[in-house]
């Protein structure tokens, strides 16, 4: 009995270890057929890879990968269930995709799944917004209303006021730190605007003729300019950094232009960036092949006369006086004494120059996208005393205002005005200038202030 007992325990031992064997053999296959490789590619809108994205299943949240800098990613799936696959990154909206179990079939037998391009829409602007305190009245009276306005580089306040309209008649006055007036000039033809150089000084801009304003001791000293020289010498040059001058050859009239920098020692040219609004130039171009026989013969003889193109000539003269063409817009900002940064809305970039290395940096910029939703306007706006940027948007009347993160290039802070409709904004050491009349009221248009 006892033998028949021994053989009986070694055979059954036998067939559990056989049986051990094979269950950790299928358990095995099945393991390994219920890893499956995930792959892709995470662009922008613009069709740029993103890299830095968090790519991770729902049903696995904690086992995440990045894309790489060609916005290529790969992630191990270890279930062989449908699932949801989630992209996330601070500078887009999240978005996912659907891994259905037909992929998963379809995958086991290529070896990995490939999922078509993500595409990353923009993130839209935070709807969290900081009202600041009630406005202040800096300059209000009976007497005129305010037309524009500007600080020269000693922070000296210089109004350009009227009494009933600018073509009737203009003064431009001095206020003092109490924002009382000190000193008058009597505008003596039509006046337009007050504008602001790199320098800081102020420039009265009329019909015909262009004034330097200055201070001298609570006194207006006011000195006529060559217009000529002005619009061709100052008004292009946007500002400075050690010896180096920064300017455009921009126009109102073409959906292109270059920066440049000149180096006063040198007294050499560099062309720095070419900007051009792509999709506008393509209709502007093509405003020519729409023009009858004698307005093609008009043009053509403009380009013997001047050496410009036909095409730009019928653009310039009829394609920017329909309601599809907006100038160009791409503003170039000192960040410091030793960079500048440029906003090039069209290939929807921030470059960070560096006088001596070029441009150092660039990063995509998404708050001026979509500008009927989000209300986007021009121009940015910085503040002369922080260096700030700030991007303006008007929604249902009010004024927002963003600023831009001078690294990220995202619109971060925000602040939306008291009063509808104002005028003229300005921001100096973070306070909010404007002017403003209440809507069919008697009042004369004032200048406020409110801090950011």
């Amino acid at each position: 009995m006892e033998v028949v007992s021994s053989s009986y325990r070694k055979a059954f031992t036998v067939r559990a270890l056989l049986l051990i064997f094979f269950v950790l053999l299928a358990e095995t296959r099945l393991q390994s057929q219920e890893t499956l490789w995930i792959k892709g590619v995470v662009t922008d809108r613009d069709d740029h890879p993103v890299a830095g994205v968090r790519v991770f299943l729902a049903s696995d949240s904690k086992r995440k990968v990045f894309t790489n800098a060609e916005g290529i990613y790969q992630l191990e799936m270890r279930t062989l269930r449908p699932d949801t696959l989630k992209f996330e990154t601070v500078m887009f909206q999240k978005t996912f995709r659907i891994v259905t179990q037909k992929q998963i079939d379809k995958g086991l037998q290529k070896g990995g799944i490939t999922l078509d391009k993500v595409i990353l829409e923009d993130r839209q602007l935070p709807a969290y917004t900081v009202r600041p305190d009630l406005p202040d009245t800096l300059v209000g009276t009976k007497e005129y209303f305010v037309s524009d306005f500007a600080f020269d580089a000693a922070g000296n306040l210089i109004l350009l006021t009227y009494e009933q309209n600018l073509q009737r008649g203009s003064v431009v006055r001095l206020m003092n730190s109490q924002f009382q007036e000190t000193s008058r000039f009597t505008v003596p033809e039509l006046a337009i605007s007050l504008e602001t150089d790199w320098r800081q000084r102020v420039h009265l801009i009329c019909e015909n003729k262009v004034f330097w304003l200055s201070v001298d001791a609570d006194f207006l000293v006011v000195l006529e300019e060559d217009r000529q020289t002005y619009f061709r010498n100052i008004a292009p040059i946007i500002d400075t950094v050690q010896h180096l001058v920064y300017y455009s050859n921009y126009s109102d009239v073409y959906p292109a232009f270059d920066y440049y920098e000149y180096n006063v020692r040198d007294s050499v040219h560099r062309k720095l960036l070419n900007i051009e609004d792509s999709e506008t130039m393509e209709f502007y171009r093509a405003e020519f092949k729409y023009l009858d026989n004698r307005q093609k013969v008009e043009m053509a003889n403009l380009q013997i006369q001047t050496g410009i193109d036909k095409e730009i000539w019928a653009g310039a003269l009829y394609y920017t006086k329909s309601l599809y063409f907006d100038p160009v817009y791409a503003p170039l900002f000192k960040l410091n004494d030793d960079s500048v940064l440029i906003f090039d809305h069209y290939k929807n970039r921030m470059f960070i120059y560096s006088p001596g290395k070029g441009f150092v940096d660039s990063t995509r910029i998404s708050y001026h996208l979509d500008e009927r939703r989000s209300g986007w306007e021009e121009p940015l706006i910085q503040d002369p005393v922080t260096r700030k940027i700030y991007a303006v948007f008007q929604r249902s009347g009010f004024t927002y205002l963003y600023e831009i993160d001078k690294l990220s290039g995202a619109a971060v802070k925000s602040c939306r005005l008291t009063y509808k409709y104002v005028e003229g904004l300005q921001i100096r050491a973070g306070l909010m200038l404007y002017i403003y009349r209440p809507f069919e009221s008697n009042q004369k248009k004032f200048l406020y202030s409110e801090k950011f």
